[in-house]
């Protein structure tokens, strides 16, 4: 039998999910439902997840052109996970962070939240990798690294990428 808490944390859990899910089928009023379930439910130290879920929010804002919303998600994740010092969620938040930049045109942000999430990688891994759902790629010297920047910023930024192979009618409930 679980406590309220228990139960709350799970359902928290289950509602951080199916945002995260609906956002990969491109599913935004949903996307924002389920995370407004998910921070009202997840205690707050469950901070790892509430930045995903805030990533996941900030995508959905991204999606439906409300760059500055978007932005300010982001701005609030990033703080909140260099606080508490979650290296992959800081690294995709600046990656976020410099898309958001380059489709408000703001090129030199967008140039510099990249390199920093650049510089972190190599400073706590001595590599870097780009990695989008759909491709991989190493870097192994200066132009793989320099390719690798020229690819990521002139890729669609609105580009939805299914990772499932759920027919497309599908309602998350």
């Amino acid at each position: 039998r679980y406590s309220d808490a228990e139960r709350r944390s799970l359902l928290g859990e289950i509602a951080a999910v199916r945002a995260m899910l609906a956002a990969i089928q491109g599913q935004t009023p949903q996307t924002f439902e389920f995370v407004q379930q998910a921070f009202n439910l997840l205690p707050e130290e469950n901070i790892y997840l509430r930045g995903m879920l805030q990533q996941t929010l900030a995508g959905a804002h991204f999606l439906r052109n409300d760059l500055d919303r978007a932005r300010k998600t982001l701005e609030e994740a990033l703080e909140s996970q260099l606080r508490f010092g979650i290296p992959n969620m800081i690294c995709s938040g600046r990656c976020n962070l410099g898309r958001v930049e380059r489709k408000m045109g703001n090129l030199r942000a967008a140039h510099k939240h990249l390199q920093d999430a650049i510089q972190m990688l190599i400073e706590r891994t001595g590599r870097v990798s780009g990695v989008l759902a759909h491709e991989r790629q190493q870097v192994t010297n200066a132009a793989d690294l320099l390719a690798l920047n020229i690819h990521y910023m002139s890729s669609d930024p609105t580009e939805v990428i299914s990772a499932s192979p759920l027919p497309s009618d599908v309602q998350l409930v």
